[in-house]
C-alpha cells in the first residue's frame, strides 16, 4: 500500500514524537502571530537545512559513484553497487520506505 507522501513521515513516526511535534506546533502559533517577520527568516532557515530526502539521495548518489569507479578502476563487480542502490531508491519512492 502506497501512502500520500504528505502523510509518510507522521505514519512511520513514533506516536509520541508526533504528539510532540503536535503541542510544539500549536505551541508556536501565537509566537509567529505576535511576530510575522519571523515566519520568513524561519521559513529561510528551513530552505538553507537539509531534509531526509535531500540527505539520502546524497548518500546514494556518493555510493553509486564510488560503486562505478570501483568498477571502472578496480573490478567490475563493484558495478552491482549501484544496482543496489538504485533498487533502495526505487522502493523508497514506491512504497515511501
Amino acid at each position: 500500500m502506497i501512502s500520500p507522501s504528505s502523510e509518510r513521515v507522521p505514519l512511520h513516526t513514533n506516536e509520541e514524537v508526533n504528539e510532540r511535534i503536535r503541542r510544539q506546533t500549536e505551541a508556536d502559533i501565537p509566537y509567529y502571530t505576535d511576530n510575522p517577520g519571523a515566519i520568513g527568516q524561519r521559513l529561510e532557515e528551513l530552505d538553507r537545512g537539509w531534509d531526509v530526502e535531500r540527505s539520502l539521495e546524497a548518500n546514494a548518489a556518493t555510493i553509486s559513484l564510488i560503486g562505478l569507479t570501483l568498477g571502472a578502476a578496480v573490478n567490475p563487480k563493484w558495478f552491482v553497487l549501484p544496482g543496489i542502490v538504485a533498487g533502495f531508491l526505487l522502493q523508497h519512492a514506491v512504497q515511501s520506505w
